[in-house]
């Protein structure tokens, strides 16, 4: 990838801001770490080490808002970089209750609800890493 001078249209400068997936994941790695967890569940999740390469840039007291939780990617990278660095981060992972797409990988989990998915990613977080993992209320 590269910028172009839109002034001078023969300058070109080569990105440095790109990060690699050697370096952050892709979606194949993501789909691991994901179906490590709880099965196969999701067919393209954002990879954990994408998240905490952005949430490293944030305090090691942040309170981070994820209002789309999806898989639950956000959460667990959270926790992954506590876990790493001795963090205090907290994150609020927010999903509706939309359901999961019928014949999907996560409809032939079990899962009723892309929320369900979090929630039990999540849980085997917590399960394995620590860190705290408490519920609120669902909508109905």
């Amino acid at each position: 990838m590269f910028q172009r001078d839109w002034l001078t249209p023969e300058r070109r400068k080569k990105l440095t801001t790109i990060w690699l997936a050697e370096e952050v994941g892709s979606t194949d790695t993501a789909v691991a770490e994901v179906t490590a967890l709880v099965g196969k569940a999701f067919d393209s999740p954002k990879p954990t080490g994408l998240l905490r390469r952005v949430v490293a840039t944030y305090p090691a007291d942040a309170r981070v808002l994820d209002p789309f939780a999806g898989s639950g990617t956000t959460g667990h990278a959270v926790a992954l970089l506590n876990a790493a660095d001795g963090g205090t981060r907290t994150c609020l992972s927010i999903n509706a209750g939309e359901p999961v797409r019928p014949g999907s990988a996560a409809a032939e989990a079990g899962y009723a609800t892309v929320a369900d998915v979090t929630r039990a990613r999540l849980r085997a977080v917590d399960a394995t890493l620590g860190g705290g993992f408490a519920e609120g209320l669902t909508p109905r």
